[in-house]
């Protein structure tokens, strides 16, 4: 689920957290679509591979079906280039009158 915690305030659809299939790599064997709570996953019938469906359903920071599956198929954006994008993101949004003698959230 996401969370103001974990979007940072952002809109969920600006960040750019979600996994990437390799197609070269995935055989079919579905543990990614029943494995996430989040229906990110469909498989694809024509290609007999999964696909990503909805990536902005991802939980962000969340990569757990990486481990599920069993060709290696499934990456993420590297951690330290992804929180650094978030925070120049962040950054760059219209902070309202009130919030800009705040600073910009440290990312740990």
């Amino acid at each position: 689920m996401n969370t103001s915690d974990n979007t940072w305030g952002l809109p969920r659809d600006l960040i750019p957290w979600g996994p990437t299939i390799d197609p070269a790599r995935c055989r079919g064997s579905g543990e990614c679509v029943r494995f996430c709570p989040n229906n990110v996953f469909e498989f694809d019938v024509p290609t007999g591979q999964a696909r990503v469906a909805r990536f902005h359903q991802c939980t962000v920071l969340c990569s757990n079906c990486v481990a599920v599956c069993p060709n290696g198929a499934i990456s993420f954006p590297e951690q330290d280039s992804f929180l650094d994008r978030v925070q120049e993101l962040w950054r760059q949004r219209t902070i309202p009158t009130n919030l800009q003698s705040n600073p910009p959230p440290v990312i740990p």
